[in-house]
């Protein structure tokens, strides 16, 4: 692998859904990799697509339990809605993560504190097209092309259909102008202090 060429970390939050095997299809076919940001209370559902993502070293972390906003929880409930999925997610894939993502992105110094408690960095991004918003696959392509820099952390989400029908565009375009997809965790690893526990990181 060429460790020179430039990095982009696609994540998907909220899943996994119905939609999630073709997103993993079109990761598969252009030998990317991607982080999936999940919610822990659908991973029961959709265990054979977790497991399958794990499989092809993507990278499954924590979004929660119910995705509630954990900056609006008195101070131990966040212990609870991160410590659930992080088990779930342990059990399903043999490791243990060290990353997660708050729903909404949204943190205060309750969750920081709580984040460092349990080892947990936190992750959010550089770039989101707001696919759950437009629903409009050419609106979601023309924003991460757009964008599109080295060690960006791109937001979108597993749910939707049309999100996957950007990304079977997104994907190639993003290797043939140069990219590796890889990871969140393997393009923070080139920056000294991850996986520091209770940081914020939005991108490389």
């Amino acid at each position: 692998m060429n460790n020179s060429k430039p990095m982009i970390a696609l994540s998907f939050d909220d899943g996994p859904s119905e939609h999630t095997p073709r997103l993993l299809d079109l990761l598969e076919k252009h030998n990317a990799r991607a982080t999936f940001f999940t919610v822990g209370s659908r991973l029961d559902a959709y265990r054979d697509t977790a497991t399958r993502a794990v499989s092809m070293e993507c990278e499954v972390a924590g979004h929660s339990w119910v995705h509630k906003r954990l900056s609006e929880l008195t101070e131990d409930e966040p212990i609870k809605y991160l410590s659930d999925p992080r088990t779930a997610i342990r059990e399903l894939s043999g490791f243990e993560t060290v990353i997660y993502r708050p729903p909404y992105g949204s943190f205060n110094d309750t969750v920081q504190d709580v984040s460092r408690r349990l080892g947990l960095a936190i992750i959010n991004w550089s770039i989101d097209p707001r696919d759950w918003e437009v629903l409009d696959a050419d609106s979601v392509y023309n924003t991460v092309i757009d964008n599109a820099e080295d060690k960006a952390i791109v937001l979108s989400h597993d749910l939707y259909g049309t999100t996957v029908e950007a990304y079977s565009r997104i994907i190639p375009e993003l290797i043939a102008r140069g990219y590796r997809l890889v990871t969140v965790s393997e393009l923070l690893s080139h920056t000294p202090d991850f996986p520091e526990a209770g940081k914020v990181y939005c991108n490389g």
